[in-house]
């Protein structure tokens, strides 16, 4: 019987076959791939920035494409939009399989439901202890008074006071327009039973407050509130990481917050750099783990 086939029709055959599992292999690994990316917030004003990240496993190549023209390549980051509207975030994972998110950028903050101006400040000190009064809220103007027998009165948004004799003291603020004041009560104490003398440094104590923001203990407001206060309440306050990049504080923290502890990062050293009793700027130095 003659041969249907000769060897070299077979080779081609062969090797078409092989082509065409392959393709298909490639082809249904790439639609098992599960994606795993966030992005902090689905709803920011402008101005605001979003973050990014994206920790699929055994990725190549990674791509976000946020829905103006602009893209990253970078894994994870950050990103403010330059106008309002809302915007159709993809991330392309391996040039392949993709994810979409969605993101409204708002031209300004809601008005209607504001929260009202209230302080924010601790409930117990220690006598003569640096105390931080924080005015939250908007309000153009704001006057503090410290209670009798408490330290003078204060015109900024955010006080830092020490209160030289033991007692209770109701602390009043009254901001911008408002016809009444708000009120917080502090309870100034001699010494804490068990407690040393607090030798900690501002800067230490900004150190150990970006740090509490990485590990995630205690509330993020708390820790960032207690940070801007050491700086005399100046949120823009840019920040010098390892003498090479540049942030805002607020942004910082933030990018800490969301980022911080998948990197590994431990702040080793915070330090105010002063000029003139004024708050130029921080610099800090981070460590990272991975």
């Amino acid at each position: 019987m003659d041969r249907i086939f000769s060897k070299g029709t077979l080779l081609v055959l062969g090797i078409m076959a092989a082509i065409v599992f392959l393709a298909s292999m490639i082809r249904n690994c790439s639609s098992e791939t599960k994606i795993c990316a966030s992005v902090s917030a689905k709803e920011v004003c402008l101005g605001e920035a979003i973050y990014f990240v994206d920790s699929t496993p055994g990725v190549k190549d990674v791509l976000w494409e946020f829905g103006n023209g602009d893209f990253s390549t970078d894994r994870r980051g950050s990103y403010v939009f330059d106008a309002p509207g809302d915007y159709q975030i993809r991330v392309k994972i391996d040039s392949s399989v993709y994810q979409k998110f969605v993101v409204k950028v708002r031209s300004e903050a809601p008005t209607i439901g504001k929260a009202p101006v209230h302080i924010l400040a601790p409930t117990m000190a220690v006598k003569n202890e640096e105390v931080i009064f924080m005015g939250e809220g908007e309000a153009d103007s704001w006057r503090w008074n410290f209670g009798d027998g408490g330290p003078e009165g204060s015109r900024e948004r955010n006080a830092i006071v020490r209160f030289d004799s033991a007692g209770t003291y109701r602390v009043s603020l009254l901001a911008g327009a408002m016809k009444y004041p708000v009120y917080h009560t502090i309870r100034v104490v001699d010494d804490v039973i068990g407690r040393k003398d607090d030798t900690t440094t501002a800067d230490d104590k900004i150190r150990k407050y970006l740090q509490r923001i990485i590990d995630r203990e205690g509330k993020f407001n708390d820790n960032y509130h207690c940070i801007v206060g050491l700086l005399n309440g100046n949120s823009k306050l840019m920040v010098l990481i390892n003498n090479t990049n540049e942030n805002d504080i607020t942004s910082y923290c933030q990018g800490l917050y969301f980022m911080g502890k998948d990197e590994g990062i431990f702040i080793e050293k915070s330090v105010r750099d002063m000029e003139d009793k004024k708050i130029r700027r921080l610099l800090v130095e981070e460590k990272r783990s991975r």
